[in-house]
C-alpha cells in the first residue's frame, strides 16, 4: 500500500522510522511531505495511507474521507509554537505554553 509521511527533516518522522524498523516493516514510501494540506489533496487523489497525530483524526477523516486502519501506540507527535512576541495573547497559544510549564517543565529530571 502506498505511504505518505513526514520528510527526514521531520522529528516525528525519525520517530516513525524507529517504530517502522522494530516492526520489521518495509513500507513503500511514495511521498514525503511537510505539509498538512497536500497531504490531503494527495489523499483524496487516490493515495492509499499515511500516518497523521490522533489529535487530527476525526478532521481528516470527515475532510478527506478516509478511515482509520490502525493505531500505533506508544509514538508522540511534537509539535512546536514559536513566537516573537515576549508574552503570548492568542488565547489557545497561552493555555498551550502554560500547560507545558506546569506539566512538562516542573516535573523534576530523571536519575539514573
Amino acid at each position: 500500500m502506498p505511504l505518505l509521511v513526514p520528510t527526514d527533516r521531520s522529528a516525528n518522522r525519525r520517530v516513525l522510522d524507529l517504530w517502522v524498523e522494530k516492526q520489521g516493516i518495509t513500507p513503500r514510501i511514495v511521498g514525503e511531505l511537510d505539509d498538512s494540506a497536500i497531504v490531503k489533496t494527495f489523499t483524496q487523489h487516490g493515495v492509499d495511507a499515511f500516518a497523521i497525530p490522533l489529535a487530527f483524526e476525526k478532521e481528516v477523516t470527515r475532510q478527506c474521507h478516509v478511515m482509520r486502519v490502525g493505531r500505533i501506540e506508544g509514538l508522540k507527535a511534537r509539535f512546536y509554537a514559536i513566537s516573537t512576541e515576549r508574552r503570548i495573547k492568542h488565547p489557545a497559544l497561552a493555555m498551550i505554553t502554560e500547560t507545558a510549564r506546569t506539566d512538562l517543565f516542573s516535573q523534576p529530571a530523571a536519575r539514573d
